[in-house]
């Protein structure tokens, strides 16, 4: 045995070596990530993966909205990071405001971006649009991305974020837009992929450079917004906030959060309420991590937020997701980062990959992907890899016309619950303190359809699958 390590080192280093000549490999990279989840967000989570629809595009400003359906993010097919660092170099666009030879810096579907716009000067000769995704259920992959109606050419469009309102359109969408140097605009009572203008997000927009935008609804009038911001060139980036009492149609002047704010990169601020508390979640470069950019979470201290005079009271910061590990030979974790919540607590965010297979490229060595991770008892739990159904439980007849019978595991008669969704998503049955090993659903609860269904103790999932009713 001991003779043939030699060989499978040898082996390995032609693999590796056949790697780097080819340059990155961007599907197999992104398979071999690794987010790290901390034990203290690991124990009400599942496994986190890429979503389905990544591509080899630089895919920023994610948001996943609330229920689940809609995912959106801004485009640009490049190394975003490497094309802004070496525009201006030789090898690059060395300051020509037409690149010539621009096409090198592409990589990933266009979908329909401009590149090299009409008019003269040719600069802008490229700029980000949003991109967007949409699945008629919870439990379906997203499909690939299309440009969205808030594409214009020549502006740089990003970070969308959006309130639905009951009937299923959106109450608020908010993005980022270089139209008249506002840095945050707002469209009220439009569809998920609503058409640009919008109007200028008036008091929150100052001279600096507002990104990320966060919004939530607080009353039939009162509207709460966050973003990131520099100030200065020698400030890092903080977290700003701005109330609205008129609709959205003013905002008050930005002020800064100075319980969350530290002195180092704060970025990309997102709102979530469980039920019970108000969470911020984010992105930092921290010493609670390794440096790296990685996501917390702090909680609000006294859980009202309705005004200035209460909301800057927030506690501890706790890391959540940090960049982890890649597994593929020439491929680095860097950062995490764009976190959003689903209203059952899934998390959205976004993972980016170095590869070092070209060190001295100027155009490919940087990718930022989509990924999610499941919370445990939501209905979006079995999107990741593996199946459909978990074996601690087992539905039958399935189909059914009729009454159904769910079996499980309980051997010390602990109370368990059963949960039944529709495939949106939407909460439909619950039955508590079941403390059989078997639990009857009748007929009459369930019309015709697929659901999901789960069974849960002490607010962890135990199992559950697909349920089909006839």
């Amino acid at each position: 045995m001991m003779n043939k390590i030699p060989v499978l080192s040898t082996v390995f280093f032609l693999w590796a070596s056949s790697l780097t000549a080819q340059g990155p490999q961007w599907d197999s990279i992104r398979v071999h990530a690794v987010p790290e989840i901390r034990p203290l967000t690991a124990q009400d989570y599942e496994t986190p993966f890429v979503q389905p629809n990544a591509t080899d595009g630089w895919e920023d400003g994610i948001y996943l909205s609330r229920d689940g359906l809609h995912l959106y993010c801004f485009y640009l097919p490049m190394d975003l990071p490497l094309f802004a660092a070496h525009i201006g170099d030789p090898g690059g666009c060395n300051g020509d405001p037409c690149c010539q030879g621009r096409e090198a810096y592409f990589r990933g579907p266009m979908y329909g971006i401009d590149t090299m716009p009409p008019g003269a000067p040719c600069y802008p000769w490229i700029h980000s649009d949003i991109v967007y995704s949409t699945r008629p259920n919870v439990n379906a992959d997203f499909p690939p991305w299309i440009n969205s109606n808030l594409s214009d050419s020549i502006l740089y469009d990003g970070a969308p974020h959006s309130i639905d309102n009951p009937g299923g359109n959106v109450d608020m969408f908010v993005w980022n837009t270089s139209t008249n140097s506002d840095d945050i605009y707002i469209l009220r009572n439009v569809t998920h992929n609503p058409h640009a203008p919008g109007q200028p997000a008036t008091g929150m927009n100052t001279a600096a450079t507002e990104g990320n935008p966060h919004v939530e609804k607080l009353s039939a009038t009162d509207y709460l917004m966050l973003s990131d911001n520099h100030t200065d060139p020698e400030d890092s980036t903080d977290f700003w906030y701005s109330y609205s009492t008129d609709g959205g149609n003013t905002w008050t002047p930005k002020t800064r959060i100075n319980t969350l704010n530290s002195r180092y990169a704060d970025l990309q601020p997102h709102l979530w309420n469980d039920g019970t508390d108000w969470w911020v979640y984010f992105a930092a470069a921290d010493t609670l991590g390794d440096g790296r950019l990685s996501i917390f979470r702090a909680k609000h201290n006294t859980n009202n937020i309705s005004s200035a005079a209460t909301f800057d009271d927030w506690g501890d910061r706790e890391f959540v997701i940090g960049p982890g590990d890649n597994t593929w030979p020439t491929a680095e974790a860097i950062a995490v980062g764009e976190p959003s919540l689903s209203q059952w607590g899934d998390i959205s965010f976004g993972l980016v990959t170095e590869d070092h297979s070209t060190p001295d490229s100027l155009y490919d060595r940087l990718d930022l992907d989509p990924w999610f991770l499941p919370k445990k008892g939501s209905p979006m739990a079995f999107l990741g890899p593996g199946p459909v159904t978990i074996a601690q439980a087992q539905a039958y007849p399935n189909p059914s016309a009729g009454t159904v019978t769910i079996t499980f595991k309980n051997l010390d008669h602990s109370p368990h619950s059963l949960e039944i969704f529709e495939l949106s998503g939407m909460l439909i049955y619950r039955e508590n303190d079941i403390t059989a090993g078997q639990v009857i659903v009748d007929q009459e609860v369930l019309a015709a359809g697929t659901y999901i269904y789960r069974i849960n103790s002490q607010g962890r999932l135990k199992g559950g699958g697909k349920l089909v009713i006839r």
